[in-house]
């Protein structure tokens, strides 16, 4: 029995067993975090205007709410500009949600930078 570097009293499968099953729980806590991104982009869909109903009561996307704001003086290119930044704005929180549930803790840090750009 060696106990070097495994903790009180541990054999080495012991120990990678338990440090196997705590991987499988980061992981599926990383998986079932990932699926916040899935619901920030449908309330995005509804506060964005996406949608033929437009709650923007309960969620508001800064960015897009300055763009319409500031934005009409562009003309007959405004309403196609605001409809192209909400819908890149969905799919970008769509995509990292993906790349979340894959396993890629970079997407966590990615949106909360992103998100914070409003």
């Amino acid at each position: 029995m060696q106990t070097l570097n495994v903790g009180a009293g541990r054999t080495d499968e012991e120990y990678k067993e338990t440090e196997e099953k705590r991987r499988a729980d980061l992981r599926a806590d990383s998986q079932s975090d990932a699926n916040f991104f899935f619901w920030a982009a449908g309330l995005a869909v509804l506060g964005t205007g996406l949608l033929p109903i437009r709650l923007n009561i309960f969620v508001s996307i800064g960015a897009i709410d300055l763009l319409s704001f500031y934005g009409r003086s562009l003309g007959p290119v405004y309403s196609a500009l605001l409809q192209l930044a909400s819908l890149m704005w969905v799919l970008i929180l769509v995509a990292l949600g993906f790349i979340g549930r894959s396993g890629y803790r970079w997407a966590f840090l990615a949106a909360s930078f992103y998100t914070g750009l409003t």
